[in-house]
């Protein structure tokens, strides 16, 4: 599991570098930013005002080798 300085944005994972980002918003809401694989699609998180979603595995066991780019949002 990792979190942020701002603790605004954790993961968790099945397995080291794999997780789940999420936005923990003011009202307490969270909004899931990866496709929601079990296994995971974290690999490194930056906070420069974007998430990058690096990997993963998808349902066929084969790796995740592109980026997701995400931008940081207040909006629900």
């Amino acid at each position: 599991m990792c979190l942020l300085p701002d603790k605004s944005i954790f993961c968790y994972g099945n397995y080291p570098g794999e997780g789940t980002a999420f936005i923990l918003y003011p009202n307490s809401t969270i909004k899931q930013l990866s496709d929601g694989n079990p296994s995971g699609g974290m690999g490194t998180v930056y906070h420069d005002g974007f998430i990058y979603l690096f990997g993963g595995w998808n349902a066929y066991g084969n790796p995740w080798n592109q980026a997701t780019k995400y931008e940081l949002s207040t909006d629900n």
